[in-house]
């Protein structure tokens, strides 16, 4: 599995994540961003916390979940010390 894919994202108070099935859409103080993933990762948020899995391991699905720059995409979008621009 993949090192970056599998960490989960600390969501920091004033920032809201909202997820519709692969669609992600980021709000905080420095802006919005929206995008769409991967149909095959599931994406969920809880407890503050934003999750990546993949259903197999087939190698465009590892591939994607890790380096489908989604992790660090969220990473980056949600740390507030980060500008959002797209």
């Amino acid at each position: 599995m993949s090192r970056i894919g599998k960490k989960p994202v600390q969501i920091p108070a004033g920032v809201e994540v909202a997820v519709d099935g692969t669609h992600v859409s980021v709000k905080g103080s420095k802006g919005t961003l929206e995008a769409d993933f991967y149909e095959k990762l599931t994406i969920e948020v809880a407890d503050g916390v934003l999750t990546v899995s993949r259903p197999d391991d087939e190698r465009e699905t590892r591939a994607r979940h890790g380096l489908t720059v989604f992790s660090s995409r969220a990473r980056t979008w949600i740390c507030p010390s980060v500008t959002l621009t797209r």
